[in-house]
């Protein structure tokens, strides 16, 4: 169960431990998307003997849409009240049916409505993870902080068979005018990028012209994402910022409760952060660290990884980062340096 604390600042519980192999694959999933979550272990049956490891896993309402559909793919979880009439022989009684969702003549249910109280099912339904999924992430890309209405970079994903399908896709993908080409990620893919306005229309018109081409050399499409990071540098540079020149940044770590924000904020300050501990919008603590950084990219994320390693031992987070102003600071190593104000 999440602690008072982790419940009032928004973490939720999913209803089911998870063993090992469960647990490092919503590791992977949710450190690649930036879905903020917690695993913790827990012993199960134990007695003299020992017991087993399993998994606590806790989602972040604001994240909770988004991380679901990794659950949905562990669990092979799909809504029952979005059934759809089949057709086939009944496994009961053998009696030949079509649209139907019931057998006409035992009345067996073909469809997954006895499954409706399954508390994984019903997780996924009080997180909205049964919404599209183009919707969902388009919500939860405005409420992570980016400008919806300004263009921004997103990357889309096809998969293929072979490096020759990949190429072939991405030789196509460029004669239509989309910047593509094929990588070696896990198997071949294809990824294109492009700058657009990401509306609902926007995205599914670009998913359907890249499936086209995918489908002609045996591939398919797969999935897009947009970085916040990335995003924020496009819009920063858009609005005359220089890319690449020195930016004060501020990032915001959470820790739950004062206490553990203190904490955080004494590590900070022997790691050679600028840091101080305030609060934020909804009064939660929070423990704000200044840096001077490059404006670009790989700066700000190797920032954003550095800080969330080191606040993983307090259960913080990287709630998020803004540039404050342009800089006329010292270099980015001597201003991480320098004496934390309190």
């Amino acid at each position: 169960m999440p602690t008072e604390e982790e419940a009032r600042v928004g973490w939720i519980e999913f209803p089911e431990l998870l063993n090992d192999e469960a647990a490092e694959y919503l590791r992977s999933q949710y450190e690649e998307h930036a879905i903020r979550f917690r695993l913790r272990s827990v012993m199960t049956g134990a007695d003299l003997l020992g017991g087993a490891l399993a998994y606590v896993l806790l989602l972040h309402t604001e994240d909770a849409s988004q991380g679901c559909w990794a659950l949905r793919d562990l669990f092979q979880l799909t809504d029952p009240d979005q059934d759809v009439p089949q057709t086939g022989t009944c496994p009961a009684c053998e009696t030949e049916f079509e649209g139907a969702r019931r057998c006409p003549s035992c009345g067996i249910n073909f469809g997954l409505h006895a499954d409706a109280d399954d508390p994984k099912i019903e997780f996924v339904r009080a997180c909205g993870g049964f919404q599209d999924r183009d919707v969902v992430t388009l919500k939860w890309l405005a409420e992570s902080g980016i400008d919806l209405s300004r263009p921004i970079p997103v990357r889309f994903y096809m998969r293929a068979p072979d490096q020759a399908a990949a190429e072939a896709i991405a030789t196509d993908a460029r004669s239509a005018g989309l910047p593509a080409r094929a990588v070696e990620d896990d198997g071949w893919q294809c990824t294109s990028e492009r700058t657009i306005i990401a509306t609902f229309d926007a995205i599914v018109n670009a998913k359907d012209e890249l499936a086209d081409i995918a489908a002609r050399h045996g591939g398919a499409f797969w999935w897009w994402e947009a970085d916040r990071v990335e995003c924020d540098v496009a819009h920063l540079v858009a609005d005359g910022r220089i890319a690449g020149s020195p930016t004060e940044f501020t990032f915001d770590v959470e820790c739950g409760s004062k206490s553990t924000c203190d904490s955080f904020w004494f590590a900070a300050r022997n790691a050679g952060y600028v840091a101080t501990v305030a609060s934020d919008d909804d009064g939660a603590p929070v423990c704000r660290c200044v840096m001077t950084l490059p404006l670009a990219v790989e700066s700000i994320g190797e920032a954003h990884a550095a800080l969330t390693a080191l606040a993983e031992p307090f259960e913080g987070w990287v709630a998020g980062w803004r540039a404050t102003s342009p800089s006329t600071s010292p270099s980015p190593s001597s201003a991480r340096t320098a004496e934390p104000t309190t």
